[in-house]
């Protein structure tokens, strides 16, 4: 009878330590730019104009593929981004945050400090919305790493599908989500060839419906982030600024994360620090990114998962007091997310050339502030383009390009200068002022005239004639004559436009 109570006790214990998670991720619900840019895409695919983000030619620029196909059923009823973003964000914060209780169930204790203390991660609280993939991530790592660590060989099988899947949500994630295979893999054998065949297809398919229909394997944004001829040095060094301005930022977060880490040394869950290890590696190498916390989120949220599924043997008592003694890091971050106003505007800007999205976004698209009503005025950045279309001017160049993007409808083609959306620029160097994932680029003499005319008007002689053949790739219909020739030249002979004489 006592253990029976005592697991009740627990459950109710974790149920309502989950809920009042939730509310904190609802209470901090809001939506950033870049949400929108997969959002137009998605629009245009259930109007039937193909998967595109610019109409009159196909580019993959959504860095997400199965975060955008979950957004499809939901927008096809609703016809709101808004609704559509915000409700699949919640939704899967909702599974993961169920996921990681029920995952720690045996170890209650430790699961209460866990969920305790994840309310106070300014990371994982802000982009369990933001309408990104982090939210999906969660609810893929949660279940992939609670498969991994049992020793049943079906279920590692099982595990490498949703590694699979985890790289067709975000391809570089597969750093975290590939080395939890490592000890189904140590064993070989059948289960093993079965672990890397599940893990690999999702991406594999992916691949090849993507150089079919786009022309080249991978989104348009790792071109443009990671081919812009910015020295490695200077990368690595803001990088470094990166994992600063979290550690500022975010100190609970930080403290799951270093915690994650101590923690698998002593429990010897190597694949968990070499998880960790590269993916934080990996994040000081491409210069880190300009949206504070974001990309060290999935980390918290990994952590989060391998503490509350391996943690030590505490009571719920010692738990919530573990729990409540890291959510008093708060006391030393400037800007946390549980308590005072949900967004006080500003640019958001940091020491560290980061920027606090939420904080500069909220105002215009927070939940509690706007509720579910899509406007279009709420923002600048679509107003402009919106006059710009009244004028006439259906080929823009514009920087911010989600919001605009989807408001300005399918009837204009908006230039990307950072080359996020825009596959010629994407493969033009960077100027060398530089932001954390923003490299500008000059926007060729003549191509927004090119764009407007379907003529090439494009003055320098390499560029245009690079411009023409990428055009056959991104333009010219699937099964026309000469593009396969194209992609084939586009892959391997000149993946980037040839530097000038």
């Amino acid at each position: 009878m006592i253990s029976i109570c005592s697991r009740r006790g627990s459950a109710v214990l974790l149920a309502a330590a989950s809920a009042a998670l939730l509310v904190v991720i609802v209470r901090a619900a809001w939506l950033c730019d870049d949400a929108y840019i997969t959002i137009r895409t998605v629009d245009n695919f259930v109007h039937g104009l193909g998967l595109r983000w610019n109409v009159d030619e196909r580019v993959q620029t959504y860095t997400h593929p199965l975060w955008m196909w979950a957004l499809v059923p939901g927008y096809a009823i609703t016809g709101s981004a808004r609704l559509t973003l915000l409700g699949t964000s919640i939704a899967a914060s909702i599974a993961a945050v169920a996921m990681l209780a029920r995952i720690g169930r045996a170890r209650a204790g430790a699961t209460l400090a866990v969920l305790i203390a994840l309310a106070g991660s300014k990371s994982f609280v802000e982009y369990s919305t933001s309408g990104l993939e982090e939210s999906l991530l969660f609810v893929l790592l949660a279940a992939a790493m609670a498969l991994a660590m049992r020793e049943e060989s079906r279920p590692a099988a099982t595990a490498g599908w949703f590694a699979g899947l985890v790289l067709v949500t975000r391809l570089d994630a597969g750093l975290l989500a590939l080395p939890l295979l490592a000890r189904s893999l140590a064993k070989g054998g059948r289960a093993a060839r079965r672990t890397l065949t599940a893990a690999a297809l999702p991406a594999a398919l992916w691949a090849a419906f993507s150089v079919v229909y786009y022309g080249v394997p991978f989104p348009n944004t790792a071109y443009a982030k990671l081919g812009h001829g910015v020295p490695r040095a200077e990368l690595i060094q803001q990088g470094g600024r990166y994992l600063a301005d979290f550690a500022f930022m975010d100190p609970v977060g930080a403290a799951f994360v270093l915690g994650a880490i101590a923690w698998g040394i002593v429990r010897r869950r190597w694949e968990v620090v070499a998880a960790i290890g590269l993916w934080t590696s990996y994040v000081v190498w491409v210069g880190g990114d300009f949206m504070s916390g974001r990309l060290l989120a999935p980390a918290v949220w990994l952590s989060a998962v391998f503490l509350a599924r391996t943690g030590p043997g505490i009571s719920l008592k010692a738990g919530g007091v573990a729990g409540l003694a890291t959510l008093s890091l708060l006391f030393a971050a400037p800007a946390p997310a549980i308590w005072g106003p949900p967004g006080r505007g500003g640019d958001g800007r940091t020491s560290w050339r980061v920027t606090d999205e939420r904080q500069f976004y909220y105002p215009t698209t927070g939940l509690l502030l706007h509720g579910l009503r899509e406007e279009a005025d709420r923002h600048p950045w679509p107003r402009r383009v919106l006059d710009a279309r009244e004028r006439g001017e259906n080929v823009q160049v514009f920087k911010w390009v989600g919001f605009a993007g989807y408001f300005a409808g399918p009837r204009v083609h908006l230039i990307d200068p950072y080359g996020l959306t825009d596959p010629l620029l994407a493969r033009l160097p960077a100027d060398s002022d530089w932001a954390p994932g923003h490299f500008l680029r000059q926007v060729p003499s003549g191509y927004p005239e090119s764009v407007s005319s379907g003529t090439n008007h494009i003055q320098d002689g390499l560029v245009g004639r690079y411009y023409e053949r990428l055009g056959r790739v991104t333009r010219e219909p699937l099964l026309a004559p000469g593009r396969l020739r194209a992609i084939l030249w586009l892959n391997f002979q000149q993946p980037r436009v040839p530097s000038a004489p």
